[in-house]
């Protein structure tokens, strides 16, 4: 199942029903979380206390999250980009400008919609109520892997290394706290749900 979601073609993690496949995540949520390899991370948590079936950004019927995910999406576009590297590689020049077509598509779909201006950071984008996530983590600097299209990207770069990257309140590259040990935590330290040793929302299991 495709998991290029909604009008802006972005990626939404989900998990599909697979006849003859009885895993017992299998079309629901959790198995959506197993789907991004970050299969605790707060980003996923639901409002609901069941973050199974009732997740208030689930979709059953579709077997997706309703949030357009800034990490896969920009994982998506990379890889886009390093298939036509290939495709031209070996002289498939059309596969080539169709890849790198769908690359540029997804990145200025990134940079347009899951910036948060206020923030100064990528953020997932909640499709039921059109806001941006509160929750970041490292995955909202993937977008950097994209370059830079022109002097705002440098500025936004900037602003994100700043006031979230070496920030010792958050993500504390160069700068650490006992708070923030090692750096990079797999949710920024200033989040309610980070704790020092929880399993995707502490200073342990970095992506």
């Amino acid at each position: 199942t495709s998991r290029a979601l909604g009008p802006l073609g972005l990626i939404s993690l989900g998990s599909d029903s697979i006849s003859g496949f009885d895993a017992w995540s299998a079309g629901r949520m959790q198995g959506a979380r197993y789907e991004s390899g970050l299969d605790n991370s707060p980003m996923y948590d639901c409002k609901s206390k069941d973050q199974q079936d009732h997740c208030d950004f689930w979709d059953a019927a579709s077997g997706t999250m309703q949030l357009v995910d800034t990490g896969m999406s920009s994982m998506a576009a990379n890889e886009a980009y390093a298939l036509a590297e290939l495709a031209e590689a070996i002289g498939r020049q059309a596969d080539a400008s169709a890849l790198r077509a769908q690359g540029d598509a997804y990145a200025a779909a990134i940079r347009e919609h899951l910036w948060d201006k206020e923030r100064a950071i990528y953020a997932n984008l909640v499709l039921t109520n059109s806001t941006l996530s509160k929750r970041i983590s490292p995955t909202s600097f993937y977008p950097l892997m994209l370059g830079s299209a022109d002097e705002e990207d440098d500025a936004r770069a900037a602003a994100m290394i700043a006031q979230w990257l070496t920030n010792a309140s958050r993500f504390c590259i160069g700068n650490r706290t006992d708070e923030c040990h090692w750096g990079l935590p797999s949710i920024s330290a200033d989040d309610d749900s980070y704790t020092a040793l929880g399993y995707w929302r502490g200073f342990v299991w970095g992506p």
